[in-house]
């Protein structure tokens, strides 16, 4: 008999039929889970690559049509300028820090170049001048509330109008910013109408600050720009052409005063402000008591000489002073106008498109390459084509004029038209001649 340890020993029997079966169900639901991430995230896969692809060709096209829009533009610049003293590259290069400055597009930026040289060709020859005036006239659009194209345009048709040079610049659109700040019109719509008045003016001796002034007057009393510009140029029309009924009327109310025997130009020449000037009339019509529109033969310019006399004229003479101002009222538009979320934004955006032009510029001349490549290969390509199709075409009417004799052979064949053995004869040479047409 054992001598007892003290020890219990106790012995645990388990079903491992169980255990097995219950590990492989886990494996099974774990495999079928794997499985099912693993379409997921391919399915994920797939179509992050699809998205990725497609925008990728949305970009490259984006890149294509802002490239070459640009390059498009510039091209047009250079059959302005002399190439061979400007640098059309440094120029393209300036446009697009100018388009990203203000937030422009730069294929609007070259083609406001264009026609601001065509405007003043000595532009053409000056591209420090020229870009000075795109950037004052950047600024201009934005406070003005209109496009560069316009405001650049206001700015050279007045300049030309007095026979300025761009150098009066500043000046001119100070005027244009204050005419807007002191009357009821914008930049955008008196680009559209000064050349109604300006003309008229300049020949008659009216400064521009008169013409600010006096269109300032109008509209703030209700007159559209374009019926006010239209109104102005009659007025100063009648007061300066002799035997009218305006200057004679001036002529006579002018006596006896410091401006006596002096003419409408005369007066402008020294400097007479416009109100001024219809004041003397003013006063002779109350003299011999008759109304302003008594004074003129056109009631447009009778409208105008209203609206700056009275009790106009002391607007008018605050208006004309507002026209003389040294402060940069220009830039301090600009300035209120730029600080928007919207203007920040769009400047960004216009960085962004100008990297992709860049881009395009970059790999331009490899494309440019490729394209040549292609071209000489497709002459060769065309040219077979065109000798396929010449070949097709004799082969189609052969074709046609065999299955025309075959409809005829056998017509007289069961017809009893004719002999057959003679039809027959006929068809035979028939075909060898044809075949022989084609080969050749």
């Amino acid at each position: 008999m054992a001598e007892a340890d003290g020890k219990i020993i106790y012995e645990i029997r388990g079903n491992a039929d169980k255990l097995g079966g219950d590990l492989d169900n886990a494996t099974a639901q774990v495999e079928k889970g794997t499985s099912k991430w693993s379409g997921l995230l391919q399915g994920v896969g797939q179509g992050i690559g699809s998205f990725v692809a497609g925008k990728a060709i949305e970009a490259a096209a984006a890149i294509y049509e802002m490239g070459t829009a640009f390059e498009d533009g510039m091209a047009k610049v250079s059959t302005l300028v002399d190439t061979a003293q400007v640098d059309m590259d440094e120029l393209g290069d300036s446009l697009l820090d100018l388009s990203a400055k203000y937030g422009l597009e730069a294929d609007g930026l070259a083609e406001s170049a264009y026609n601001a040289i065509s405007a003043n060709n000595a532009l053409g020859k000056d591209t420090e001048g020229l870009m000075a005036l795109l950037d004052s006239s950047a600024q201009l659009a934005k406070a003005g509330f209109t496009d560069l194209d316009t405001a650049t345009s206001a700015t050279l048709k007045t300049l030309n109008a007095y026979g300025l040079g761009v150098e009066e610049a500043d000046r001119i659109q100070k005027i244009l910013i204050q005419t807007q700040n002191t009357g009821i019109t914008t930049v955008g719509e008196l680009g559209s109408v000064l050349s109604n008045v300006t003309p008229t003016a300049a020949a008659m001796g009216v400064s521009f600050e008169n013409v600010g002034a006096a269109i300032a007057t109008m509209t703030a009393q209700g007159t559209p720009a374009a019926q006010a510009t239209t109104q102005l140029n009659s007025l100063m029309a009648e007061l300066g052409k002799q035997g009218t009924q305006a200057s004679l009327g001036l002529a006579e109310a002018a006596e006896g005063t410091q401006y006596a025997g002096m003419s409408f130009q005369d007066m402008t020449a020294a400097g007479v402000p416009l109100n001024d000037i219809v004041g003397l009339l003013e006063q002779s019509a109350q003299k011999n008591g008759k109304t302003m529109l008594d004074m003129f033969s056109s009631i447009e310019a009778g409208k105008a000489a209203l609206a700056i006399t009275g009790a106009g004229a002391q607007t008018f003479t605050g208006n004309l002073e507002a026209m003389s101002t040294q402060t940069d009222v220009v830039g301090e538009g600009f300035e209120k106008v730029a600080g928007t979320s919207s203007e920040k934004l769009n400047r960004s955006l216009t960085q962004l498109k100008n990297l992709g032009i860049q881009l395009w510029q970059a790999i331009s001349p490899l494309v440019s390459v490729l394209i040549d490549l292609a071209g000489t290969i497709m002459g060769p390509v065309v040219k077979a084509v065109g000798w396929f199709i010449d070949k097709l075409s004799v082969l189609i009417g052969w074709v046609s004029k065999a299955v025309g004799a075959v409809g005829s052979f056998f017509s007289n064949l069961f017809g009893g038209g004719g002999s057959s053995h003679a039809v027959g004869l006929d068809f035979v040479p028939f075909l060898a001649q044809s075949s022989r047409g084609i080969l050749l």
